[in-house]
């Protein structure tokens, strides 16, 4: 009897600390995931980012570009713009 009784303490202990070496994993797995989830969002964010700053890029490079045509062509820089306001009832409109 006695050592059936050993057999179900070491079987029991046995059980018990695979049971916990489970837990611990599954919690540390929990964690890694959660942590790969919030480096995927960076990641996401850093190539919205990186291709928001490519188009900023590649339209100051055309402005750029534009400016030095205009002065190469000799037009004279614009200060100020003056628009002309007109009301919809003095304007023609075709049916």
């Amino acid at each position: 009897m006695n050592k059936k009784k050993s057999k179900n303490i070491l079987f029991i202990t046995l059980v018990s600390f695979l049971l916990v070496v489970y837990l611990i994993q599954v919690v540390k797995l929990g964690e890694i995931n959660f942590l790969l989830g919030k480096e995927e969002k960076k990641v996401a964010l850093l190539n919205d980012e990186t291709a928001n700053l490519k188009v900023t890029v590649s339209q100051k490079g055309n402005l750029n570009k534009l400016e030095d045509k205009i002065q190469e062509l000799g037009y004279a820089k614009i200060n100020k713009i003056d628009y002309l306001t007109v009301s919809s009832s003095s304007v023609a409109v075709k049916d």
